[in-house]
């Protein structure tokens, strides 16, 4: 990272601490990406409460239906008598369906509290939180999510690198998670291309296009963490040059595949996060 760039960080840093220092949680919210880094991140702000919201695979689309950002339409088998216990067909977006093996949320469905939960076996299932009237379930039902418990965190988004091919969807499952949350407390951070994916590329290109969106739409609360991990992978192993740096990907130092990041990535993303909200600067 250049001295140029180290500065205006610090120096965003210092300026927003204050705003940051009175949020009592962290909510990171994302794919596989952010599942990996949270822990991490957890393990530096022993202060403050970290929320790992990743699951991997998720589209940006999932993670915004998770954020009750957009709602979800949940098909229902009507011959159950109530809603609990009741068999669902199919929900889409799909919300909680990820590469693990089980997942809930709490929320609404067709106006009545309660939580949603999947499993890889078994399925979907919605538990009410008090007894439900029979005859409330419809064919096709309404569940909006409900993270109101976290609306005093600061949002940490990492989202947008499964299904980065449809760039408009992307900016705006984006848009409809932060207008949904509410609050100036966030980070948006930028995809990173994998290592088959090299400027030049299609998908480079697309990935791009996405992330100079979002550092234009959101310019402050944006964190351009790609160009972070390429900086300081370079620093690691590209002295003086190497193919990661004339490619521009993030080099194998900090990467355990084509995409995901290893200890060393993960512990450098978490480091990053933890310095920018802290207004700290190593």
């Amino acid at each position: 990272m250049g001295s140029k760039t180290a500065l205006t960080i610090l120096l965003y840093c210092l300026s927003i601490a204050p705003m940051y220092a009175r949020s009592p949680c962290i909510y990171a919210l994302g794919d596989s990406l952010t599942a990996a880094y949270a822990p991490e991140l957890a393990t530096r702000l022993p202060e403050i409460e970290v929320i790992n919201a990743g699951l991997g695979g998720q589209s940006s689309r999932s993670i915004a239906a998770r954020a009750g950002a957009i709602p979800v339409t949940v098909v229902m088998d009507v011959r159950t008598p109530s809603l609990d216990g009741l068999t669902i067909k199919s929900v889409q977006p799909e919300i909680l369906a990820f590469s693990g093996l089980n997942a809930a949320v709490e929320g609404k469905l067709s106006g009545v509290p309660g939580r949603l939960s999947w499993n890889r076996a078994t399925g979907y299932r919605f538990q009410p939180r008090t007894a439900t009237p029979r005859g409330t379930a419809a064919e096709n039902s309404k569940f909006e999510a409900d993270p109101s418990a976290f609306a005093d965190c600061t949002l940490v988004l990492w989202a947008g690198r499964n299904g980065f091919q449809r760039v408009d969807d992307v900016l705006s499952d984006i848009a409809a998670i932060v207008l949904h949350w509410r609050t100036q407390r966030f980070y948006i951070l930028s995809i990173p291309n994998a290592a088959d994916e090299p400027r030049g590329s299609a998908s480079y290109a697309q990935i791009q296009a996405i992330n100079e969106a979002l550092h234009s739409k959101y310019n402050d609360n944006y964190l351009d963490i790609r160009r972070a991990l390429i900086d300081r992978g370079n620093t690691l192993e590209c002295q003086p040059t190497c193919t990661s740096n004339a490619d521009d990907i993030i080099p194998v130092a900090l990467r355990s595949d084509r995409i995901h990041l290893n200890l060393h990535g993960n512990r450098f993303v978490a480091e990053t996060i933890r310095d920018l909200i802290l207004g700290q600067h190593h």
